[in-house]
């Protein structure tokens, strides 16, 4: 299979997905697009993290490139 932008910028490395949200366990979103992960051959979790208001750009500033959506 031939190596994705999304592969290359992350320097192969698996890479690390995941919703924002307060609440978040409702959220579809991590088993959609892990399904896509693995129909695309990518390596990677896409994750539901439980963030609290006004945490939000702490936790995207510590995490590097870390790549998520937010549920409202």
């Amino acid at each position: 299979m031939e190596e994705t932008n999304l592969a290359r910028e992350n320097n192969g490395l698996p890479l690390l997905l995941g919703v924002m949200g307060d609440p978040i366990l409702h959220s579809k979103s991590p088993a959609m697009h892990m399904a896509a992960l693995q129909a695309t051959g990518l390596q990677g979790s896409y994750l539901p993290f439980h963030v609290k208001r006004g945490t939000c750009a702490m936790l995207s500033r510590e995490s590097g490139r870390l790549a998520s959506a937010v549920s409202m």
